[in-house]
C-alpha cells in the first residue's frame, strides 16, 4: 500500500507542476489554430471571388458585340451561380470569424490591420474605426511588438507559425494581462500576402488554479475526517476486544467448574447404582427418568447477535444452576430420610445407611460446585453487560429448552421409592452438569469468534487509517505545488 501511495505522490508532483497550465494553453492554441485556418479559408475564398469577377468582366467586355454579348451572358451563367455560392460561403466564413471566441486580427504586408473580430475589439477595449488601417504595434501595446521581437514579422520571414507569451496593456490601465500571440503568415499571390494574428487570454489560468486549489482543500478535509473516524473505530474495537477476552476468561473458569461438578455427580451416580443393585428385587417395578435434553441452536448473523446470545446463555445457565441446587437440596433431604429409614431397619439397613450418608456428602459437593458456578455466571453477566453498553448491539439467542419427563412407578416399599427418587435426581444432575459444560464450551467458542472478527475489523480500520494519513500527506504536498504554480 505504501509503495502505491509513493508512486501516486511522485506522479502527482510530476504532473501538477505544469499540466494544468499547459493543458489550458494547448486548448487555447488549438482553438486559435482552428480559427486561423478558418480565416485563411475566408481570405482564399475572397481572392477566388475577386478572380472570378475579373474573369467575368474580361469575358464580357473584350471583343464583344451586341450579338455576342447575349450569348456570353448565357455562357457565364454557371460562373455567376458559382460566384453567388462563393459569396454565401464567404459571408458564412466572415460571420463565424466575427463571433469566434478568440481575438482574430488580419494584417497586410505592411502589418496594418485589415480585419478584427468582435472578441478582439472587446479585449482591446476599442472601436473598429480606431483600429483599422493602423499597425499592430500602434494598437497592441506589448514589449514583443518591438521590431526585433515582433511575432508577425518573424512569422513572415520564417514562413512558419510563431507562438509567444507576453503581456499587453488594455486601455489606460497600468496593469497588464498575460496573453499568447499566434502569428500565421499567408500568401495568395506574389503581391498579396499578410499575417493572421490570434490572441489567447491567459488570465483564465488563475481561475483554473483556484479551482484545483479548492478541490485539493476538500480532499485534505475528507482525508482528515476519514482518519479521525478510523481512530474512533479502533478505540471502540479495542474496548470490545478487551471485554470479550474478560468474558472468555470467565466462561473458561465456568467450564472447568462444570467439569468438576460432572465428575462429582458421576461419582454420586456410581453410589446410587450400587444402592439400586442391592435393592434390585424391590425396585423391579420402578422406572427411571428417561431423558433430560437441551438443544442449543446458535444462529449467528452479526457480532451484535452473538453478544446477545452470550447474555441470554449465561442467564439460562443461572436457571439451570438453580434447578441443580434444588435437586441437591432434595437429594440431601432424601438421603436424610433414607438414613432414618435405615436406622429403623436396624442391622439390615446398616449398609443402606452408609450409602445414604455418601449420597448426602456428594449432594453437599454438588451444592458447593453450583455456588461457585453461580459466582462465575455473575461475573460473566457483568462483563457481557459492559459489552452490551459499549456496543449497543446485543441480539437474541434461542434459549435452551429442556423438557424433563418424570415417570415414577407405583410405590412398592418406602425404601424402594426413596432409592428410585435418589436415582432419578442423580441422573438429572449428570445431564444438567453436561449441559452446563456444553453451554460453557459453546459460549467460549462464540466469544472467541467475536474476538477474532473484531480484531480483523480493527486491523482493517488501522490499514484505512494509514491510507488516510498518507492521503493527507499527498494532499498537503499537492497544495504546496498548487501554491507555487499560482505564484
Amino acid at each position: 500500500m505504501g509503495q502505491h501511495l509513493d508512486h501516486f505522490k511522485n506522479d502527482a508532483q510530476a504532473h501538477c507542476n505544469g499540466i494544468t497550465k499547459y493543458i489550458v494553453i494547448l486548448s487555447i492554441s488549438c482553438v486559435c489554430i482552428s480559427i486561423l485556418f478558418l480565416l485563411l479559408g475566408y481570405i482564399i475564398m475572397k481572392r477566388a471571388i475577386n478572380g472570378m469577377v475579373k474573369h467575368a468582366r474580361r469575358e464580357l467586355l473584350e471583343d464583344s458585340t451586341i450579338s455576342t454579348y447575349s450569348s456570353k451572358i448565357v455562357m457565364l451563367q454557371p460562373i455567376i451561380s458559382a460566384f453567388n455560392y462563393l459569396i454565401d460561403i464567404n459571408n458564412q466564413f466572415k460571420q463565424k470569424l466575427m463571433v469566434a471566441p478568440v481575438p482574430i486580427i488580419e494584417l497586410d504586408k505592411d502589418y496594418k490591420i485589415r480585419f478584427i473580430n468582435t472578441t478582439g475589439l472587446n479585449l482591446l477595449k476599442m472601436n473598429k474605426d480606431d483600429v483599422l488601417d493602423k499597425t499592430c504595434k500602434e494598437v497592441i501595446r506589448s514589449e514583443k511588438c518591438q521590431e526585433n521581437h515582433c511575432p508577425c514579422r518573424n512569422a513572415t520571414q520564417s514562413k512558419n507559425i510563431i507562438s509567444v507569451e507576453t503581456r499587453i496593456q488594455i486601455g489606460d490601465k497600468d496593469s497588464k494581462i498575460p496573453v499568447e500571440f499566434t502569428a500565421a503568415p499567408y500568401q495568395t499571390d506574389k503581391d498579396n500576402n499578410g499575417v493572421i494574428l490570434s490572441i489567447a487570454d491567459l488570465s483564465m489560468m488563475g481561475n483554473i488554479v483556484d479551482e484545483v486549489k479548492r478541490i485539493t482543500e476538500q480532499l485534505s478535509m475528507t482525508s482528515d475526517t476519514l482518519s479521525q473516524m478510523g481512530l474512533e473505530i479502533m478505540q471502540s474495537t479495542d474496548d470490545i476486544v478487551s471485554m470479550s477476552e474478560q468474558s472468555a476468561s470467565s466462561i473458561a473458569s465456568m467450564a472447568t467448574l462444570g467439569e468438576e461438578m460432572s465428575a462429582n455427580v458421576s461419582s454420586q451416580a456410581d453410589s446410587v447404582q450400587k444402592m439400586t443393585g442391592s435393592l434390585k428385587d424391590v425396585a423391579k417395578n420402578t422406572e427411571k427418568a428417561n431423558q433430560i435434553s437441551k438443544d442449543a441452536n446458535i444462529k449467528t448473523t452479526e457480532v451484535n447477535m452473538k453478544m446477545k446470545a452470550l447474555v441470554d446463555a449465561s442467564e439460562q445457565i443461572g436457571k439451570v444452576i438453580t434447578v441443580i441446587n434444588d435437586i441437591a437440596d432434595r437429594t440431601d433431604l432424601l438421603a436424610l430420610n433414607a438414613a432414618i429409614e435405615a436406622e429403623g431397619a436396624g442391622i439390615a439397613g446398616k449398609g443402606f445407611a452408609v450409602v445414604a450418608d455418601e449420597v448426602q456428602k456428594l449432594a453437599k459437593q454438588s451444592a458447593d460446585a453450583t455456588d461457585e458456578i453461580a459466582q462465575e455466571i455473575e461475573n460473566i453477566q457483568m462483563s457481557t453487560q459492559d459489552a452490551v453498553q459499549a456496543m449497543e448491539k446485543i441480539s437474541t439467542i434461542i434459549d435452551e429448552i429442556a423438557a424433563i419427563n418424570e415417570k415414577n412407578a407405583s410405590a412398592v416399599q418406602e425404601q424402594t421409592q426413596t432409592a428410585a427418587r435418589i436415582s432419578e435426581h442423580t441422573n438429572q444432575n449428570v445431564q444438567a452438569s453436561h449441559t452446563v459444560a456444553n453451554s460453557a464450551s459453546d459460549a467460549l467458542n462464540l466469544v472467541n469468534n467475536i474476538s477474532t472478527k473484531i480484531k480483523d475489523t480493527a486491523s482493517q480500520v488501522e490499514s484505512t487509517n494509514d491510507v488516510s494519513q498518507e492521503l493527507a500527506v499527498v494532499s498537503s504536498e499537492l497544495m504546496n505545488i498548487i501554491n507555487q504554480l499560482n505564484l
